[in-house]
């Protein structure tokens, strides 16, 4: 297939349309949007109703994240601030919707497009290095399809976490520490392929990442769980996973029987060393994790992040299980879940 790709529109209505024009005339198959549609220019309106009738697959960029009221203003210079004010208002409820529910980052076969970075398409990382540049090309084609759920594999992290025929509940989980600067998990690393068959399959990625901190993700596969096995080395703080959400409203639940509306809305920090599971939820679907043992748990929701869940062990090693529903999960489901993954198989071994 032979995609006409353009981005970077930012609300300029006559340049997008010169653009599509000599893309029709080169006779493409199909339109591939960057993202940032919206920002600057005067017509935003109008740019999405292009893109969206030319049927553009399309990824979300930074501007127009903060168009729909994502990430601080603070982060852009004073002309960005102004338009993007301007922008906010002006948008359709619409588009807004449009914006909101467009993914970080898409998988077309062999051709992978972000407005980012792939290992960290939320955090609109400028490429300024060859090992930005090496991880980011390590991540292309590397993906997770099972007949309940998919994900991307994203120099060993895994992204755009999604039930089959849906858009993403979690956009990412990483590794980051003081002694990494709390930075995301870019750094040197190796991905060995350990098995893949019919029923599982299971990968290994080393990283060397700033500080000198080694992190070690084993991931197993199956139809409808996924688990995530962390250890590092060199790190005095113990690890540090984070799960970033997707930008869209969910609701939190834990084994205490605590709730809270994930959307962007103000900051919220839980002491849960005793949780024995959370899960996260919405229209999309609900996902389900429980550690293997009891984890020191924070949570936040603030805007630009859309909640988040941060959680540490002693010493340095976690093991994770995901599980997957098409509805958020119940107390009584997830208690149930867990205690069955908490039950030892039995192999009884006659001679």
């Amino acid at each position: 297939m032979r995609w006409g790709v353009f981005g970077d529109a930012h609300g300029n209505l006559q340049g997008l349309q010169a653009v599509v024009q000599a893309l029709r005339a080169a006779g493409v198959d199909g339109y591939l949007n960057l993202g940032d549609t919206v920002g600057y220019g005067a017509d935003p309106n109008a740019c999405c109703d292009l893109v969206r009738e030319i049927g553009a697959v399309s990824v979300l960029g930074n501007h127009d994240l903060a168009a729909i009221g994502g990430p601080g203003l603070e982060w852009f210079n004073e002309t960005a601030r102004t338009a993007l004010n301007w922008t906010r208002n002006h948008l359709s409820a619409d588009h807004l919707a449009w914006l909101a529910n467009l993914p970080t980052s898409v998988q077309l076969d062999e051709l992978a497009a972000t407005h980012s970075s792939l290992p960290q398409p939320t955090e609109w990382r400028y490429i300024d290095t060859a090992l930005e540049a090496g991880v980011t090309l390590a991540a292309a084609g590397r993906r997770l399809v099972t007949p309940v759920y998919n994900a991307d594999l994203a120099a060993g992290m895994v992204t755009n976490l999604a039930l089959a025929g849906q858009l993403p509940l979690v956009m990412q989980v990483q590794y980051s520490s003081a002694q990494t600067g709390w930075t995301s998990e870019l750094g040197e690393g190796e991905f060995e392929l350990l098995y893949s068959g019919p029923v599982q399959a299971a990968w290994r990625v080393v990283k060397l990442l700033a500080g000198g901190v080694e992190v070690t993700r084993t991931v197993r596969a199956g139809r409808d769980v996924l688990e995530v096995q962390t250890t590092v080395a060199n790190s005095v703080a113990g690890l540090h996973n984070r799960i970033y959400t997707a930008r869209v409203e969910g609701q939190y639940l834990d084994s205490q029987g605590r709730r809270a509306t994930v959307d962007g809305v103000g900051e919220m920090e839980i002491d849960s060393s005793a949780v024995d599971w959370l899960s996260y939820g919405n229209e999309r679907g609900g996902l389900l994790m429980v550690p293997d043992r009891q984890l020191g748990l924070s949570y936040w929701d603030i805007s630009g992040w859309w909640g988040g869940f941060g959680f540490h062990h002693h010493p340095a090693a976690s093991r994770e299980t995901w599980l997957f529903g098409p509805t958020p999960w119940t107390t009584a489901q997830a208690d149930a879940a867990a205690a069955a993954l908490a039950t030892p198989l039995v192999v009884d071994w006659a001679e």
